[in-house]
């Protein structure tokens, strides 16, 4: 009678959960499709913005697999080796390098799929072929010893996107400085407060805030000086977080008002702020900023008109114009690393799926090297890590 009994108290929970799972699932799809087709909606400006089932499961079931798995806690064994450089420069930089510039890919198809989406080309998620295991592999390939990542973490899934850096740093300690990078759409970004309470949570977690970026081509800009990017800037200064931001053209007056109010935090800044940044350099110490040659983002020739490359285009582009770019590169940033060696740093910016292609790696790898090889020891050494470094552990 007693093992009837406990029989009977299992099944019923059993079937308690299974109708708990099933009621999760359709409320967590019915979150999803709104909040896709809202954004969507919202950004393009369409009447109607479906998406199918078919989709709708896809994403959910994948969100379900990353929420109750995480990231596998074994390392796997990295059997990429370093390529064979394939083109000719004087000199060339073998030392240590920290890529300060790379979009981590999403830890929820939600966020990719609602990116691809919204207009942009491509917005890569964490799955089986890519991996972090393969990413830390491609790194140590290219000689990268660590890198600022970027991570971003929407409300629908922000304590799964939160344990995927967790898990990164547990599984590979230091390698990736995490910064939390708030998304375009406001309506999917977390609040302020959580924000916070996460930061406090998970102390030295994250080394930074940002990109936060206000050059978007493909959607509708916010302003560096938005109400929600405040209480970040603010939280960021509370928590001693680097602020990095992609300003636009025409924002250096707001810029540096958040210089004088907030001067002791340090903004990193990248993009179109390369026009102007350098005047604010002059009276802001806590000013830094990234060298980016946007080789690998968007086209340096004009017939790209600013707007994000497919594999195809770049490899058509860069590759026969390596020598002649790496030259054009060196003249244009050679006067400003001059007058602030101790303030600038290097990085990929690194986003869509294709840039995780060994090939495209050796590329960035071999350019960034050449790059670096044209300019005294002790300012290449800056350059490559030493100036990323002091950002990243505040010193």
């Amino acid at each position: 009678m007693k093992n009837i009994k406990i029989i009977i108290t299992i099944a019923i929970i059993i079937v308690t959960l299974i109708i708990i799972g099933f009621i999760a699932k359709q409320v967590f799809q019915s979150v999803v499709k709104d909040i896709t087709q809202g954004e969507i909606k919202r950004i393009t400006g369409e009447k109607t913005a479906e998406i199918t089932q078919q989709e709708i499961d896809r994403i959910t079931k994948g969100v379900i697999q990353q929420g109750t798995s995480g990231l596998k806690s074994e390392v796997k064994k990295c059997d990429l080796t370093p390529t064979v450089r394939k083109y000719k420069v004087e000199s060339y930089y073998t030392g240590q390098w920290i890529d300060s510039h790379v979009h981590m890919p999403v830890s929820s198809k939600i966020v990719s799929s609602v990116a691809v989406q919204s207009g942009f080309l491509d917005m890569p998620a964490f799955d089986e072929e890519l991996s972090i295991d393969y990413i830390v592999c491609l790194f140590n390939s290219e000689g990268i010893s660590k890198t600022i990542g970027f991570f971003l973490a929407p409300s629908p899934v922000f304590s799964s996107s939160i344990n995927t850096v967790k898990n990164i740093e547990k599984q590979y300690p230091g390698k990736i400085a995490a910064f939390y990078m708030p998304t375009p759409l406001a309506s999917i970004n977390p609040k302020p407060d959580e924000v916070e309470k996460i930061l406090q949570e998970n102390l030295g977690l994250f080394k930074g805030l940002g990109e936060i970026k206000f050059a978007y081509y493909e959607i509708p800009n916010d302003k560096p000086e938005d109400p929600q990017y405040l209480e970040l800037y603010s939280i960021a200064n509370r928590n001693k977080l680097v602020i990095m931001m992609h300003p636009a053209v025409d924002h250096k007056d707001e810029v540096e008002r958040l210089l004088q109010k907030y001067p002791d935090a340090i903004f990193f800044l990248h993009g179109e702020s390369e026009e102007w940044v350098f005047d604010l350099m002059d009276n802001y110490s806590n000013l830094y900023y990234q060298i980016g040659h946007e080789l690998y983002t968007f086209g340096i020739n004009p017939e790209h008109n600013q707007r994000a490359l497919t594999k195809a285009e770049w490899e058509e582009y860069a590759k026969p114009k390596f020598n002649d770019i790496l030259e054009s590169e060196f003249k244009k940033w050679k006067p400003l690393i001059d007058k602030y060696p101790d303030r600038l740093t290097l990085g990929t910016d690194r986003w869509y799926s294709w840039h995780f292609d060994q090939d495209v790696g050796a590329f960035m790898e071999e350019f960034e090297r050449s790059f670096l090889g044209k300019f005294d020891q002790s300012v290449q050494e800056k350059l490559a890590y030493k100036n990323a470094e002091k950002l990243i552990t505040n010193k």
